[in-house]
């Protein structure tokens, strides 16, 4: 019975392996997981939450600042007497409480400053956690028809190999016939080994090139498949003339574009919170506290009561302070060039962005144009390479072509269809 249970639960479990390793990754999925499981896309979504934070902390910094304290000590030796402010011998103990808090009234509009950059530093990385998004979604689909592209790859060589089989079976036939001499049979077998190496050479390349994908994905398995996408129907070249359209286009919309604004946004509040600094800064501030001495005694030589003494002994203020900033070795002055050059620097840098964003445009569009009128020729050429190779096969077993001519035709279609 035991023997029976543990049966059916190997079963089992070799089942729920089998249904693992037949899973059919579609591109989605794989991009889906990466978005998941990626780390280095994990880290830039934690970017974008300290962005939020610190964006959250400047809204908060509007508020007022409110403190409270209390103590107590033990007073030996000589001290102060609470009650004739003389000097005592006396050991005694005493209890202080305070509360303060201050506003700041004016800074130069430093803080709605701060808010507003901490609030384009925010959007500007919310952008950069998009464009790392696409980035790795691009990279998935490379990976993904790379993948696609090497297990095609495998095909035809293993196709090929078969042909290889076929001419060299062929060809010891005719050699038992004494229609071919052993020369031609050594060279057919040459063909073939160099057909297996191409065989074995694309299984490593499938091999690898899964193996990038599953890092890609941060996934933890040792093999992948893949649900093959489905066949596009065959479209006419269309040739695209409008570039500046489509950069006008990107511009607007690019992740890179809009993040490079906002850094720009940016570093103009920076340069407006460090010349705050040069304005005078006004404050207001308000306290409360009182305190409970052992010491304090009434005309009886008792100790007054605590309500009695914390009543008694509070002490309340209110004070507005003026701050004239008027000399600090011109540190303020330093800094605020600094900014100012970091502003230049931020408008050189989208200037650049839309530059190479421009070239990139243009290159892709020049590349699709020119793959555009190669793809119908490419096609034909195929159709044609593939007629002749049948056409020599068929030459071939009748002996009307030798060996070396049929491999030249072979070699010039593999390279087309691949």
């Amino acid at each position: 019975m035991k023997i029976k249970i543990i049966f059916c639960i190997v079963v089992f479990f070799l089942g729920i392996q089998n249904h693992t390793a037949q899973k059919k990754w579609s591109l989605d999925e794989c991009i889906a997981y990466a978005f998941q499981n990626n780390l280095s896309f994990q880290n830039n979504k934690y970017d974008l939450e300290i962005k939020e934070a610190s964006y959250n902390q400047s809204k908060r910094n509007l508020l007022p600042s409110v403190s409270a304290s209390s103590g107590y000590s033990i007073n030996y030796g000589r001290s102060i007497d609470p009650n004739t402010n003389g000097y005592t011998n006396t050991s005694f103990f005493s209890n202080s409480y305070s509360v303060s808090a201050s506003l700041d009234l004016f800074a130069g509009f430093r803080k709605w400053n701060a808010i507003f950059y901490e609030d384009y530093q925010k959007k500007a990385t919310e952008q950069s956690v998009l464009k790392a998004k696409q980035a790795l979604k691009i990279k998935i689909l490379e990976s993904f028809h790379e993948v696609l592209y090497s297990q095609e790859l495998l095909n035809i060589t293993k196709e090929q190999l078969d042909i290889s089989k076929t001419n060299v079976k062929i060809i010891d036939t005719k050699i038992s016939l004494g229609l071919k001499a052993k020369s031609d049979l050594h060279e057919a077998n040459s063909l073939l080994l160099s057909d297996s190496l191409a065989v074995l050479k694309a299984q490593n390349s499938v091999r690898a090139n899964k193996l990038n994908l599953l890092q890609v994905m941060n996934l933890p398995e040792k093999e992948i498949s893949l649900q093959h996408p489905l066949e596009l129907q065959k479209q006419q070249a269309v040739a695209i003339a409008n570039s500046q359209f489509i950069i006008d286009q990107a511009v607007q919309h690019v992740p890179e574009i809009i993040e490079q604004e906002f850094l720009l946004s940016a570093a103009k509040k920076q340069v407006r919170i460090t010349r705050s600094y040069l304005l005078p800064s006004l404050s207001l501030r308000a306290g409360y506290s009182t305190g409970f001495y052992e010491a304090r005694t009434n005309a009886l030589g008792q100790t007054v009561s605590f309500t009695t003494q914390i009543q008694d002994n509070a002490s309340k203020y209110i004070a507005a302070s003026l701050s004239i900033p008027i000399f600090s070795g011109l540190q303020k002055r330093h800094q605020l060039k600094l900014s100012k050059i970091q502003l230049l620097k931020a408008e050189n840098n989208l200037t650049q962005k839309k530059q190479l964003l421009a070239q990139e445009i243009e290159a892709a569009v020049q590349k699709a144009n020119a793959l555009s009128v190669e793809q119908a020729m490419s096609e034909k050429s195929i159709d044609a390479k593939e007629l002749a190779f049948t056409i020599a096969q068929k030459k071939f077993s009748n002996g009307l072509i030798s060996f070396f001519e049929l491999s030249q035709i072979k070699k010039e279609f593999i390279q087309a269809k691949v």
